[in-house]
């Protein structure tokens, strides 16, 4: 399907490649009077099935700024430490490094979770997800992003209530963002696509 679409995009503008959460972003709509910005993100994917898409959702769109939002669900498929979930968005950084060495890469933080009793809580979907160890994972998605010599953008602790969780009114569920959610995401982001924060 993206091959497809990508007969019609123009190159030099944004990308944004993940998970669900970045399926569900309505980017077009929130970003609107920023540049253009085209989502790949397929619901499910873990930071291995990214590496077997690099092609059809970030080479044929020759972007000039590409946003990650990758491993949340690498906690659940993979390795129950996830430390593979740095080695696989760092060859993926490289890949693009290589191939679009005038690209600008800005790697998002893994979102926090919310398992709480609320009966908000869909703990069958929230999984075995813990913000204890996403935390972990994002200090190594830092100090790669430091490595790499690109921008690391931390949201997960934008998203926290003050019980370390991902704040209810943020998520529908527990994971996934709410239309809320998605607001504050857009705020953080918005100086990174027009320029004005690097």
């Amino acid at each position: 399907m993206f091959r497809q679409l990508n007969k019609t995009t123009l190159p030099g503008q944004a990308v944004f490649v993940g998970d669900s959460i970045t399926q569900e972003y309505p980017l077009e709509e929130m970003f609107r009077g920023h540049m253009t910005v085209y989502n790949r993100g397929i619901g499910g994917d873990t930071t291995k099935g990214l590496l077997t898409r690099l092609k059809e959702s970030i080479f044929e769109l020759a972007p000039s700024k590409l946003f990650l939002l990758i491993g949340t669900n690498d906690l659940v498929f993979g390795d129950p430490n996830a430390m593979h979930v740095p080695g696989n968005i760092g060859i993926c950084i490289d890949e693009v490094k290589k191939r679009l060495p005038n690209c600008r890469i800005y790697l998002i933080s893994i979102l926090p979770v919310n398992n709480t009793k609320h009966p908000k809580i869909n703990h069958d979907a929230v999984s075995i997800r813990s913000n204890e160890l996403i935390r972990k994972v994002n200090s190594r998605l830092q100090v790669l992003a430091e490595e790499k010599c690109i921008t690391y953008i931390d949201m997960f602790s934008r998203m926290l209530d003050d019980n370390g969780n991902l704040a209810l009114e943020y998520t529908r569920e527990g994971l996934h963002l709410s239309p809320r959610g998605y607001e504050v995401m857009t705020n953080a982001l918005a100086g990174y696509l027009d320029g004005s924060e690097t």
